[in-house]
């Protein structure tokens, strides 16, 4: 009885030995998994930066398009409503 006894003790530290193995082998598996998916995020991240940096030098670059045109006008405060188109040529050379 004593040998079937330990035979089951030596079988049962034998499974469980193994499952210790498997469970060290799967957490190694899964840390690996971890470290390649946050090189993963971080790459990700930093183009997102990027983009960001593109994407604001882009809205910068369409706001100068669309002020350009703006850039050579001219606007006149104080002239009544009373001087009418024929006659606003002669009065803004008066009034300059």
């Amino acid at each position: 009885m004593s040998d079937k006894l330990l035979h089951n003790l030596n079988k049962s530290i034998s499974d469980l030995k193994g499952d210790v193995q498997e469970l060290g082998d799967r957490t190694a598996r899964m840390e690996n998994r971890r470290g390649e998916y946050a090189e993963e995020h971080n790459d990700m991240a930093d183009h997102v930066h990027q983009l960001e940096q593109a994407l604001e030098s882009c809205q910068y670059k369409v706001m100068d398009l669309e002020d350009r045109p703006r850039r050579q006008n001219i606007r006149l405060r104080g002239i009544p409503e009373t001087v009418k188109q024929p006659e606003i040529m002669a009065y803004l050379t008066e009034y300059f």
